[in-house]
Order: C-alpha cells, then structure tokens, then sequence
C-alpha cells in the first residue's frame, strides 16, 4: 500500500462512516413519544404491519423498547424486515368525549 493510499485511507473510511445511516444516533422506539414535535430522529426496528394507502401507506415498527407507526410516500418495507429510519416526530390530536386519544408517529424522511 503506498504512503497516499494509507493517507487517504482514513478520510475515505470517515465519509463511509458518515454517510451509512446506521452510524447516526438511534433513539429507542419507546422514547420517541418523548420527543418534541418536529424533531427528526433516527430508529431501527422490525416491520411488523401495513396499512397500503393510494400513494405511499404506513408501517409499523418494533424494538425491544416500543413500536411506532412510519408514515411514507414510497413502497412500503417487507414485513419482517428490519431497517433504520429517519423522520420528523408528529402528534396527531384524536380527542373523543374529552379524552385526547392522539398518537406520535413519524413522517418518514430517509430510508435506505
């Protein structure tokens, strides 16, 4: 290996690095509910449902702390599949009889 190979070597292993998904904090599923509206985090679980809409649908995800529901404009994953996804944390208000039955789901921004 030459001296501009070993030089490059450690830059090229830091972009790699940077750009895999993967590498991006992850927050637990469970703690996603916790976080303030708009904000975009970065998680990893299961595929355990579907809901297929006309464009896009939505997933359910699942992690030994929680699961959530991905909202998306693209085909949905297979159920099964595990996958890191990064979206914006949104709360939909549900009230019923003056109960609010609202739930936090994220858009979904990036899925390798």
């Amino acid at each position: 290996m030459s001296i501009r190979q070993l030089l490059l070597f450690p830059l090229v292993l830091g972009s790699a690095i940077a750009c895999n998904p993967l590498s991006r904090d992850l927050t637990p599923l469970g703690e996603v509910p916790n976080q303030a509206p708009n904000t975009t985090v970065t998680v990893q679980g299961t595929v355990e449902q579907q809901a297929p809409f006309l464009t896009g649908g939505a997933y359910q995800i699942q992690d030994p702390s929680g699961n959530i529901w991905v909202f998306t404009e693209q085909s949905l994953p297979e159920l099964g599949r595990s996958l890191a996804v990064t979206g914006q944390v949104t709360y939909k208000p549900l009230e019923l009889e003056g109960l609010d039955l609202g739930e936090v789901y994220l858009q979904e921004l990036e899925r390798p």
